[in-house]
């Protein structure tokens, strides 16, 4: 699985969920989809089974702008079904290295920022 945090091709930030190298792929809500030191919680139209363990790569950029890739492990903790095609799912990581704490709480801040309502 692999999640981008921001868009590569334009400025504009937002996130993504994509499955087996990008094959499948879907578009995320900037609220729908939550991350933090611990794990992660988005919808998705794909159901996993509780325990299932996923790779997880995370693209975002730095503070240069320059594109970075961080791969993780997380075992599926909760999936939850809201409607017909919609899944609640809840992830932890597995062993999440120390170095990647501030990268993760830097892509939960922009997740935060992106979803914060326009100011009138």
């Amino acid at each position: 699985m692999v999640v981008n945090s921001t868009n590569p091709s334009s400025d504009q930030s937002g996130a993504s969920i994509f499955l087996d190298y990008g094959v499948d792929g879907e578009k995320c809500n900037d609220k729908e989809i939550r991350i933090c030191e611990r794990g992660m919680c988005f919808k998705s139209r794909w159901q996993f089974d509780l325990g299932a363990e996923l790779a997880i790569a995370l693209t975002y950029h730095d503070e240069n702008r320059k594109l970075q890739r961080a791969n993780l492990r997380g075992t599926i903790a909760g999936c939850e079904k809201i409607c017909c095609c919609c899944y609640q799912i809840t992830l932890l990581f597995v062993d999440l290295p120390e170095r990647m704490q501030p990268v993760i709480a830097e892509i939960a801040s922009r997740l935060k920022t992106d979803s914060a309502p326009a100011p009138h």
